[in-house]
């Protein structure tokens, strides 16, 4: 991994396809030092990227449109094809669709946390640091 001033730099995969929210995202995350996102706009982008970039975190929309899955089975295909667990390839959800059933979903999933769009930078970030910081660590 890439080091940064203040140690490794984390990896965050955004699956995404709306190219406006993804990018936002992307210059969210790597105006901060130690974030290092890239972004695949489908679904089949993420499946070629996913071994070679090995995120730390995935961002994942909910309501991908290129393919017949979800994010959150996208999330459990992904976990089953490359043999990881929510606590090697944890996600963080990023989606405008809301409710109690669709969140306790993504979290039975083994997502970490739920961020509904519009959010701040701050919220972002927030979350994306509680998720990478290990038991014990003091996150930045």
């Amino acid at each position: 991994m890439k080091e940064t001033e203040g140690g490794v730099q984390k990896k965050v995969l955004i699956v995404e396809d709306d190219a406006g929210i993804s990018s936002l995202i992307k210059v969210i995350l790597e105006s901060e030092p130690g974030f290092r996102a890239l972004i695949c706009p489908t679904t089949a982008a993420a499946l070629y990227e996913i071994e070679k970039f090995d995120p730390d975190l995935i961002l994942m929309d909910i309501d991908l449109k290129d393919t017949a899955v979800d994010g959150i089975e996208f999330y459990g295909l992904l976990k089953t094809i490359f043999k990881k667990d929510s606590e090697d390839l944890p996600m963080l959800v990023v989606s405008a669709m809301s409710g109690p059933e669709l969140q306790q979903r993504a979290l039975q999933s083994g997502a970490r946390d739920y961020l509904l769009k519009p959010f701040e930078p701050e919220e972002l970030l927030g979350a994306c640091r509680r998720i990478l910081t290990k038991p014990g660590q003091v996150s930045a």
